[in-house]
């Protein structure tokens, strides 16, 4: 029977940073996702010739670690500095930072050499005497001595209903209550410009509307024109249950005044699990440390790129601490 020393369900950022620190350090190592692709929300879609980023659309950079895994990727030329932000705005005064080809590029570029299997949708996990079990929707079986969970909480606690985590009652109320902003995304070709000048995106603190931007000035879509919106929280829950073409058209009609272009055609996409309202505040949670079981991801160390980042390594790293 084969076990793996860690199993990491999610391949998004999070889990990648995870899983890549620990195969550096020569442990065998198992990407699950429930998805077909990688990244999470780090995502991009095509539709020809347009090239759309709809899910997070940047990343910032605070941390000194974070800071060099960035210009590692600049080097390798998948990044690239987008705009400032000036603090008279009220806002960060942090460089906003793009991929070349969109936002996916990094996910890509972490997963090269890692082991990972796609459409694996885990089920439940269960605790054994010296490892941990992992059951997927069609009853495959994989074990593992350790786990790295970077799915969102409300998800992860799902999975772990049947685990007996030594200290889960520890903490079980205080993740319980934290819940996370949905977001309904469109992505629609244009026939020709948008009135979104450069740097191709604004953001709105109030309305339907919580963000829209321009992927030909963006940079990542030479070939297409073409607007990613974001609905705001409150319209993205208040339409949740709708069609998916409806309240794509309900969004188009909002932003017709950025648009000023015919619609050749648009997609929608719900992002249920947009952003953690709410933080955990630590680097991750460890559930288990007789058989280590952490959880990981932006809603620990804050619902940036650069927060999930961090915390999916912070947990390889107690990981490798604990195995020593």
């Amino acid at each position: 029977m084969k076990i793996y020393d860690c199993i990491v369900i999610g391949a998004g950022i999070s889990g990648l940073f995870a899983a890549s620190r620990l195969q550096e350090k020569g442990l065998e190592v198992l990407v699950l996702d429930k998805g077909r692709g990688l990244g999470g929300r780090m995502a991009t879609r095509r539709i020809p010739p347009g090239v759309f980023d709809h899910g997070a659309q940047f990343f910032t950079v605070k941390n000194e670690i974070f800071s060099s895994f960035v210009n590692e990727w600049i080097e390798n030329g998948i990044v690239e500095p987008w705009y400032d932000v000036s603090s008279s705005k009220g806002r960060d005064n942090l460089t906003r930072y793009r991929c070349t080809g969109g936002m996916t590029l990094i996910p890509k570029f972490l997963a090269k050499d890692l082991h990972i299997e796609l459409t694996w949708q885990v089920k439940k996990i269960i605790k054994e005497v010296n490892f941990w079990k992992i059951i997927s929707e069609s009853n495959k079986i994989l074990n593992a001595k350790s786990i790295i969970l970077t799915a969102p909480i409300p998800q992860s606690l799902v999975l772990l209903r049947e685990a007996e985590c030594l200290k889960m009652e520890q903490v079980k109320a205080k993740l319980e209550s934290i819940e996370y902003d949905p977001c309904i995304a469109v992505m629609a070709l244009l026939e020709g410009p948008s009135k979104i000048e450069t740097p191709g995106s604004h953001e709105f603190k109030e309305g339907s509307i919580s963000w829209i931007s321009d992927n030909r000035v963006k940079g990542i879509s030479p070939d297409g024109g073409g607007v990613t919106i974001h609905g705001s929280p409150t319209f993205s829950r208040k339409y949740w249950d709708e069609d998916r073409k409806y309240a794509g058209n309900l969004l188009l009609e909002i932003a017709t005044e950025w648009i000023d272009s015919k619609v050749l055609e648009f997609q929608v996409h719900g992002w249920k699990y947009s952003k953690p309202v709410d933080i955990y505040e630590e680097r991750y949670a460890l559930l288990d440390d007789s058989l280590p079981l952490f959880l990981a991801g932006d809603a620990f160390l804050g619902p940036r790129v650069e927060g999930a980042a961090l915390s999916g390594l912070n947990a390889s790293e107690k990981l490798l601490e604990i195995l020593k």
